[in-house]
């Protein structure tokens, strides 16, 4: 069966190009450009995974991440926090909540890695 990831991000470049590599691993992808977006998407039902930018305008992906913590941990599903930011002491924080990060450029052979490792 099909995974589907959803990706936030506000960079609509980006965005087209990572769904775009990710359908070529055999993902099916949803696309949000900010947290709202995504929160109402996922009203309807979470995704396999999700990917999110941290620096978006109407919800940041901390607010996005929060928002739909709750959800994400009792289905299991694992969200990737992609930034541009260097390490800041928050990111803990966030990690002991289940998130992971990664740095912007976005290493698409280790985003792969972790994809296939959290989907199993």
């Amino acid at each position: 069966m099909t995974k589907t990831i959803l990706i936030i991000d506000d960079d609509a470049t980006l965005r087209r190009a990572l769904a775009s590599s990710l359908r070529n691993e055999g993902y099916t992808i949803v696309l949000a450009a900010n947290g709202q977006e995504a929160v109402a998407l996922c009203a309807n039902g979470l995704p396999d995974a999700i990917i999110c930018d941290v620096m978006m305008p109407y919800m940041d992906g901390v607010a996005t991440f929060r928002a739909l913590q709750s959800e994400l941990q009792v289905r299991n599903v694992p969200i990737i926090i992609t930034t541009a930011l260097h390490r800041q002491d928050w990111f803990a924080d966030l990690e002991e909540e289940g998130a992971v990060f990664m740095p912007k450029p976005l290493d698409l052979p280790r985003l792969f890695q972790i994809l296939r490792d959290s989907l199993r």
